[in-house]
């Protein structure tokens, strides 16, 4: 079998998508000790203080000692950060024992000076400035001059600085989780979100009347034609009269839990964690989802970042054929009973109404030509046709009844199950899902053997009757697919040891095909061509795409625990949780107090502080665009290659100019 495409390769994009749940911190207990001198973690020099510094300046080191001059136990850790600071001196100045001030009118930390602490033991310690011990001088403090804390959280870790004794205990954000998943808008029947009944499908006459219907630019359907041969237009036209929305049930898979504790990132596949849940029915009004009724757990709805403004498309790896290329496959050795070819195509919308979608070459048992048997999906007059030819004289073809739409995704297919005879079988034509009703000679076959040749690409210049536009997800099966396979196959995977798939090539940019273990071998007159090109601004012509992405934002929680500087703005550094070593985001935080139990912000970050994931549903970018550009595009049409790029929201597009590719970049289509 091969398979013959007539129409350059681009992407459809899928209703999955990447889901990012809450943030959820992961805290620990840590021992605080709590006394009149480690409130406000100052450790002063005057000796009339409840506890104050005594110096040794032989020995560089510092101790805490009582107003009896017993020690003390300090409570600091190596590495705790210990400001000086005076109030009869200027920032910067060299104040007591030589230390440099920052002074308590400083807001901003980096302009003050970081001493840490080297603990020798739990009474004595020294400071250190950039990793060398201080030498101390005998200069003189003066009055209220000290040696104060401040503890800068991050989400990541969070310390305190004084962890000594058992007296009583605060909750440390050490990290967060959150889940990862794949996510299916499976669509099952229609829902009235205002008497809440849910409808499979309708009947003319009972579960409406015809004339009560608006068909605006739809065609009026007769009294006698069913609803599985509605068209796609007159299905909407229905739904929008009766007050009904698609009904769709949530399918969560590949959920992965992800950990970032003490800054180590991992992540481990679970099972649904939604699984137990009560389902429920919500329709929401904003953010991808909007205008749908879905039905599912309703953690998995409402665990999910709300979503935000997009300012621009991320890059992703179009596929290109070029040439006279051919994408061949090996053979495929499995049981045929009967063959189902479908695909997702665009048709430019100056394109021919003539034209080749998918070609087959089936072989005849006991015969050295493969090629005696053909199949092709095609258009004929803007109408999907299926066509038969075996040896030269048994020709026939079937064509559907719908124009197809342009300038936007279709979902096309056709099967041919041999029930009709030993020369004759049943064929059916699909549009989206739907039955499209058909007229012309039954198709005509020979035998069906065991066996399938092979598969090929061509590109757009195989004739000159060729179709323009693009191609995603061709699947070729060794079986006649029902009518409810059909819409399945619509946006999910083929799956299973029995369901007769020979081939699928989701042609998302990868060389393989989409069915483990049957990679794709590429082939032009026995040499390897084949391009993946990454954006869309090709100088040579080729099709390529930008495929929006949508941004979520959650509210993320910093915690500054006792802090001695009052009122200091803190510069906190947030890594994207799913991308840390990608995305790095900042934003500022205002202290407002210093107790010892802390303060807590709930913070959102917009612009360039926010958590981004990329999200690709239902074959439209989730956020769309108009172009935004003072250079025009050229309206003179191109006839080699003429690639091009769609404004989905006025099904508008632009061919490329080779004079001008800076502007090709610019905007944003599916």
């Amino acid at each position: 079998q091969t398979v013959t495409v007539a129409a350059d390769a681009t992407r459809p994009g899928t209703v999955e998508g990447n889901v990012i749940t809450g943030v959820t911190p992961i805290t620990s207990t840590s021992t605080v000790e709590i006394s009149t001198a480690m409130q406000a973690l100052q450790l002063p020099f005057d000796a009339g203080a409840v506890a104050h510094l005594r110096v040794n300046t032989a020995s560089d080191e510092l101790q805490l000692v009582g107003q009896d001059g017993r020690p003390v136990r300090h409570g600091l850790q190596d590495g705790t950060a210990l400001y000086y600071q005076s109030s009869a001196i200027a920032n910067g100045d060299v104040g007591a024992y030589g230390l440099i001030n920052t002074a308590p009118g400083t807001t901003n930390p980096e302009q003050g000076t970081q001493y840490t602490a080297r603990v020798l033991d739990e009474y004595r310690f020294q400071l250190e400035l950039a990793g060398t011990v201080v030498q101390l001088t005998d200069a003189i403090f003066y009055s209220g001059d000290s040696l104060n804390g401040l503890e800068i959280n991050t989400h990541d870790v969070s310390t305190t600085t004084t962890e000594v004794k058992l007296v009583g205990t605060t909750e440390v954000v050490s990290g967060y989780e959150w889940y990862t998943y794949t996510l299916n808008l499976l669509q099952d029947a229609f829902y009235n979100p205002q008497t809440g009944a849910i409808a499979e499908s309708f009947i003319p006459g009972i579960s409406f009347e015809i004339n009560n219907i608006n068909w605006g630019s739809a065609e009026e359907p007769t009294s006698s034609k069913p609803w599985g041969l509605y068209s796609p237009a007159q299905r909407q036209a229905v739904l929008d009269s009766l007050g009904y929305l698609p009904f769709y049930a949530i399918d969560v898979h590949n959920v992965q839990k992800v950990t970032n504790n003490n800054g180590k990132l991992t992540s481990v596949a679970v099972g649904n964690p939604w699984f137990n849940e009560p389902q429920s029915l919500v329709v929401p009004t904003s953010g991808p989802f909007a205008g749908k009724a879905i039905v599912g757990p309703a953690s998995a709805l409402t665990d999910y970042y709300s979503a935000v403004n997009d300012n621009a498309p991320e890059v992703t790896q179009g596929l290109t054929l070029g040439g006279d290329s051919i994408v061949a496959t090996n053979a495929v050795d499995q049981e045929v009973t009967g063959l189902t070819l479908e695909a997702w195509v665009w048709l430019d919308a100056a394109g021919s109404n003539d034209g080749e979608i998918l070609k087959t070459y089936l072989p005849l048992p006991g015969s050295s030509d493969p090629n005696l048997q053909q199949f092709t999906l095609y258009i004929t007059g803007g109408k999907l046709a299926l066509y038969s030819f075996v040896y030269s004289i048994n020709e026939a073809a079937v064509i559907g009844d719908q124009v197809l739409p342009r300038n936007q995704w279709v979902h096309v297919a056709a099967t041919i199950s041999p029930d009709g005879g030993y020369y004759t079988g049943t064929t059916k034509l699909y549009i989206n899902g739907v039955s499209d009703a058909i007229s012309g000679l039954p198709i005509s076959y020979q035998n069906f053997t065991n066996k399938i040749n092979s598969l090929s690409i061509l590109t757009t210049n195989e004739r000159p009757s060729s179709l323009t536009g693009a191609i995603r997800e061709v699947k070729a099966w060794t079986k006649a697919r029902t009518a409810a396979e059909v819409v399945q196959d619509m946006s999910q995977m083929p799956g299973g040891p029995d369901s007769g798939i020979a081939y699928w090539f989701p042609l998302d940019g990868s060389l393989d095909s989409g069915i483990p273990g049957a990679a794709a071998g590429i082939a032009t007159n026995g040499t390897p061509q084949f391009t993946e090109k990454e954006g869309i601004n090709d100088q040579t012509g080729k099709w390529n795409e930008k495929v929006g992405y949508s941004q979520f934002q959650a509210n993320v929680k910093y915690e500054q625990k006792q802090a001695a500087l009052k009122s200091t703005t803190l510069s906190q550094k947030i890594l994207n949780p799913y991308s840390p070593e990608v995305y790095t985001m900042t934003g500022d935080v205002l202290s407002a107090n210093s107790t010892t139990s802390g303060a807590t912000w709930e913070v959102s970050y917009a612009g360039g502080g926010v958590e981004e994931i990329s999200v690709q549903r239902n074959r439209t970018a989730t956020q769309e665009v108009n172009f935004t550009t003072d250079t025009p595009f050229t309206t003179v049409e191109q006839t080699t290659n003429p690639p091009y790029w769609v404004d989905n929201i006025h099904r508008d597009y632009h061919f490329y100019d080779p004079a001008n590719p800076d502007v090709y970049g610019i905007g944003r289509g599916l």
